[in-house]
């Protein structure tokens, strides 16, 4: 270092520049440090340590001679050890290289050996960069300074300086001495970084670069032992991303770890420096959030952490869109140590998965008096038998428009059990998708309900119904998918023009490209498609202009918040602004859960074409939608406005 400002000092004296032999008791004494040397690198001594030995072998060898090592970093000064120096001056030391490294704009170039034929001579009295530090100087008698550069394979790891009252050059000895030390330095250093690498490759997750479950827990119970002193509250929010391998088998397992550092990243970003994120699995991350003041406080933290992760992200130039669960357990509510919390918070992500996943849970005592595990392996248990044993079935919920008239039914999937009674699809349907099994149900729900279409011949002069089946990720991303909607569209013999599928954003954001050609695909067999629970994810005018779709279903978040007593506009202008979208691109549009009269005027008065809701009727068994055909379904008098395209 301090290389940029120097003056050689040419050594004239001839007896300087021959080298002394040494004595028996200089021998042995080198041999002494040097074993003393080994066993510091073999014990793992701490840096500083290793260094100080060198310090004093360099000031026993010449008394008038004070030893400093600076050490750096990525062109960064780390420290400087000068332990004969004091304190302070170590620090002028550390700022003068500081102001040298900053004003060069990286550390001085090297080469091994150094271009330099022996240490550098800097006279300090003349060095600008010692201009304001003249009073170190006076209090330890310095007049000059001799450097070596610390090198590794051509990589500078930081500076041996000598300081000395002598304005000369080292003598022979003194420069062969220091090369060497220099060299046992480089050495040390070396050693010290391996010892690091280590260090965070055991307490690191390879992938991300994140702490991993051993670092997580050890921090976890530092800030249990601060709140315990505080009176704070320690949150734990397990995070897993829904349907990972999904995304890893349609785009490939380096996109997937590519999305695994971009969500990994995100998260680091995003919380505080006393907070800690880690990987605790292939698609699982924990966050330890200390110092919180109660339960209340966690609720913001979860939504934020789920907000976060909705955000599309940028795979290999594609935009790929990925939900999560969250489960949460709060210290000490919920646990008195980390086994515990971490089993509440598993627990309460099994109820975020339960509910739907693309959601939180916060453990609650009644979780605790669940078995979640062998509850959800009873339910793939039954759930592998039902298509077997007749337990599935369809019910079909009318899409009226604006005078009434049924035109389209969408099939729905019931699933009733001996022994578990009647399942909410909100508990089967994620647990089918984890386990693959919404493959065959899928298959199977997509043939019964075109045999019940067809079966709905229409009366002459009456339009033949249309019929509605959801898609599911796993289902539309097998390669044999249009192969099976044509065998089954031969099958039934339904006219292609009658079925239409409906798909989900996340499921067309996670791969455009492929989405958009078997999208085409479809419209050229004659199926339309359409995007269901349209507004709820990060809709887009740019994709919905690149898929060929046909239809946007107004997602019932937006509709149920359409009543008498809520003036809030904003929840109107969406729906507004979704009609005028589906207008301008000549697409149709689906308002469902309309279940008021209210809700019905409303879209009808805004141009909304279809609509579908208790209002009009629940969703029924076959041979009830014969009975509804040709009535009209609670009919409007109010007449739509027209729209601006």
């Amino acid at each position: 270092m301090l290389r940029a400002a120097v003056s050689l000092v040419a050594d004239d004296r001839p007896a300087q520049s021959r080298r002394s032999a040494p004595t028996v008791a200089q021998l042995l004494l080198r041999e002494q440090d040097n074993r003393r040397f080994l066993e510091q690198i073999a014990r793992n001594e701490p840096l500083p340590n290793v260094l100080k030995h060198l310090v004093d072998i360099i000031e026993r060898h010449n008394r008038a001679l004070r030893a400093c090592f600076t050490i750096t970093r990525e062109g960064r000064v780390c420290y400087a050890v000068a332990p004969t120096l004091g304190g302070q001056f170590a620090a002028a030391v550390e700022d003068v290289t500081a102001t040298e490294l900053h004003r060069l704009g990286q550390a001085p170039i090297v080469s091994n050996p150094p271009a330099v034929n022996g240490p550098t001579v800097i006279q300090l009295a003349s060095h600008p960069d010692w201009a304001a530090k003249q009073q170190h100087l006076l209090e330890h008698a310095i007049k000059a300074c001799w450097s070596v550069p610390i090198v590794s394979e051509n990589e500078p790891l930081g500076t041996l300086s000598v300081y000395t009252h002598l304005t000369s050059g080292p003598s022979a000895d003194d420069a062969e001495l220091l090369e060497t030390i220099a060299a046992q330095a480089a050495i040390a250093i070396e050693h010290q970084q391996l010892i690091e690498r280590q260090v965070h490759q055991t307490l690191h997750d390879p992938l991300t670069s994140l702490p991993n479950r051993a670092l997580l827990e050890d921090r976890f119970q530092n800030a249990i032992d601060r709140a315990q002193r505080g009176n704070w509250r320690v949150g734990l929010f397990v995070i897993n991303i829904d349907r990972f391998k999904l995304i890893n088998d349609s785009l490939g397992h380096g996109s997937g770890d590519e999305l695994l550092r971009q969500i990994g990243e995100r998260l680091r970003l995003a919380i505080r420096v006393s907070d800690t994120v880690a990987r605790i699995s292939a698609d699982e991350f924990a966050v330890v959030v200390p110092e919180m003041r109660d339960r209340d406080a966690a609720e913001p933290v979860a939504a934020k952490f789920l907000s976060l992760l909705a955000a599309p992200f940028t795979i290999a130039g594609r935009e790929v869109v990925c939900t999560s669960s969250l489960g949460a357990a709060i210290f000490p509510e919920h646990g008195a140590d980390i086994a515990a919390l971490q089993r509440a918070a598993n627990r309460a992500l099994s109820r975020a998965k339960t509910l739907g996943r693309n959601g939180h849970a916060f453990y609650t005592p009644e979780l605790g008096q669940l078995p979640v595990e062998s509850a959800e392996l009873d339910l793939q248990a039954q759930l592998r038998r039902a298509i077997q044993n007749n337990e599935m079935s369809l019910r079909f919920q009318p899409q009226v428009d604006h005078a009434g008239r049924m035109v389209a039914v969408e099939a729905l999937l019931r699933w009733s059990n001996s022994r578990l009674g009647n399942v909410p699809p909100s508990r089967f349907i994620p647990v089918a998708e984890q386990t693959g099994l919404i493959v065959p149900i899928g298959e199977w729900v997509l043939r019964e309900a075109c045999r019940a279409a067809q079966n709905w011949q229409p009366e002459p002069g009456e339009p033949a119904l249309r019929i509605a089946v959801n898609v599911s990720a796993l289902q539309f991303a097998q390669p044999t998918f249009l192969t099976t909607v044509k065998d089954v569209l031969a099958e039934t013999a339904l006219d292609p023009r009658r079925l239409e599928l409906e798909l989900t954003e996340s499921l067309l954001m996670q791969n455009t490209q492929d989405a958009a050609a078997k999208l085409s695909a479809l419209g050229n067999l004659g199926v339309s498609t359409a995007i269901d629970d349209f507004g709820t994810g990060y809709s887009s005018l740019g994709y919905l202009r690149r898929l060929p779709i046909d239809t946007l279903k107004i997602d019932r978040s937006f509709v149920l918040d359409v009543t008498p007593e809520n003036n809030d506009e904003s929840a109107t202008a969406v729906i507004s602004a979704i009609l005028s979208m589906a207008k301008s691109l000549g697409l149709n549009v689906v308002a469902e859960g309309v279940e008021t009269e209210t809700q019905r005027d409303f879209l009808i008065h805004h141009g909304c074409p279809l609509m579908q809701g208790y209002l009009y009727s629940r969703p029924v068994p076959a041979a009830e939608i014969e009975k509804l055909r040709g009535k009209l379904l609670c009919p409007a008098a109010i007449k739509p406005m027209a729209l601006s395209a």
